[in-house]
């Protein structure tokens, strides 16, 4: 049987690269299916999670920001 990954879940992105597993997970994405669904979550959108995310998501990506621009 072949597995195949249909969805990518990165929950607590900044935390995950801040405690050093962005060669991991880079590594990881380079065995995924390019067709699959990728959903990145995170507190902050530090210049690191920028990076995993052009390399995880689609090109035609949806960014929501759930804080509001004042706090």
């Amino acid at each position: 049987m072949i597995w195949t990954t249909k969805v990518l879940v990165l929950d607590e992105a900044d935390q995950m690269l801040e405690l050093g597993f962005q060669p991991a997970i880079t590594r990881i994405i380079g065995f995924l299916n390019p067709d699959r669904q990728t959903l990145l979550f995170s507190a902050t959108v530090p210049k690191k999670v920028a990076e995993v995310a052009t390399i995880a998501v689609k090109k035609d990506y949806v960014f929501l920001n759930c804080i509001p621009k004042d706090q």
